[in-house]
């Protein structure tokens, strides 16, 4: 282990890794390296923090950097935009092995200039870094490009099973089906749709949205009955889940969200859009319900039926627990993408 150095390479600031799936997965590799380089994007400023250096800034505060980068034995990308394309020109550098997480379709709606250059980037820096990447690790088989021909491997996000449970002794009645939606507040969220559903239900739901976002203050002064609770700390989200009833997760463009399987675990029904890695963890009607994106009407219809037939709760929550607890550990996820991480790094380069 003397001299093995990880670089990992993320468009996203450092709080926001911290509470996502990227800094438990960075948690569980930490042992096997002496450091690891996080390459971030916020404000310009570089922290240690115990193995973990922070390099925050921009592309070219990341460029800068690039001298003290030593001793490198893998670097790990999490995109196959800038951050990803970023990473292969680092690979030639530094001519050491990359794998590249990809966890989103990276598909925008081009409603706005910014949307559509995003688009643009993406046709070129894609085919890049599929073809440039030793392997790629896809979060969902459904986003997997298979026009390009690279090396690639499906590994699912996991679940901390005890810490996301069932934890009834929080749990208090209501007289209202009492919703929530946890993510970052974007227009591709879907929250909008949400909104519209249960304006007609306001005496039978209640619904808390978790998170934070361009779209925030906008839906805060429109939606005066919604409560929003701003983001939170990953740890304090299976308390929050088990004081609700219900997850919906609108979203449509979304490759395998993980909240939704943290909900699951907690024993709660889910509503989700089907739409690219959902229906691999969501069985219509069996373990949640899925409705095509937009839909306000199919939202609603659930959301009456939940509380005209409360034995549905029982045989769903059932089954979502199960289907978590068999294929979605995060033990079992772990070990998946630890053995492919380090697997490309006794692979030869090309």
């Amino acid at each position: 282990m003397i001299g093995r150095n990880l670089v990992y390479i993320v468009l996203s600031s450092e709080n926001t890794i911290k509470n996502s799936i990227h800094w438990q997965i960075l948690k569980e590799i930490e042992p096997e390296f002496n450091k690891i380089y996080i390459l971030c994007l916020g404000k310009k400023y570089i922290k240690q923090e115990e193995k973990f250096r922070f390099i925050s800034g921009n592309i070219f505060n990341w460029i800068s950097s690039i001298p003290e980068l030593n001793n490198i034995s893998l670097i790990y990308g999490n995109d196959n935009f800038i951050g990803g394309y970023f990473a292969t020109w680092l690979k030639l550098l530094k001519r050491k092995p990359l794998v590249v997480r990809i966890g989103s379709p990276w598909i925008y709606e081009l409603n706005d200039f910014k949307s559509i250059i995003k688009t643009v980037v993406i046709k070129y820096t894609k085919r890049k870094v599929l073809k440039k990447s030793t392997k790629i690790i896809y979060n969902s088989k459904a986003i997997v490009d298979r026009k390009i021909k690279h090396k690639y491997e499906v590994v699912y996000n996991g679940v901390d099973t005890k810490l996301f449970r069932p934890m009834p002794e929080i749990q208090t009645k209501s007289d209202r089906l009492r919703l929530i939606a946890i993510g970052n507040i974007n227009k591709e969220k879907g929250l909008e749709y949400l909104f519209e559903a249960i304006k007609d239900l306001k005496d039978k739901v209640s619904l808390t949205v978790v998170g934070d976002g361009p779209l925030l203050k906008e839906f805060k002064e429109k939606n005066k009955d919604v409560t929003f609770i701003g983001r939170v700390e990953h740890k304090e989200l299976p308390r929050i889940i088990n004081q609700h009833d219900v997850l919906v997760h609108p979203s449509y463009v979304e490759s395998f969200p993980n909240v939704i399987l943290e909900a699951m675990a907690c024993g709660k029904p889910v509503i989700a859009c089907n739409v690219y890695g959902i229906p691999e963890m969501v069985t219509d009607g069996y373990n949640g319900f899925l409705v095509r994106p937009k839909n306000i009407i199919a939202i609603k219809e659930i959301l009456i039926k939940f509380n005209d037939k409360k034995k549905l709760f029982a045989a769903i929550r059932t089954d979502a627990q199960k289907k978590v607890h068999e294929q979605f550990q995060k033990e079992k996820q772990i070990h998946k993408l630890y053995n492919a991480l380090f697997d490309s790094m006794s692979r030869p380069l090309k």
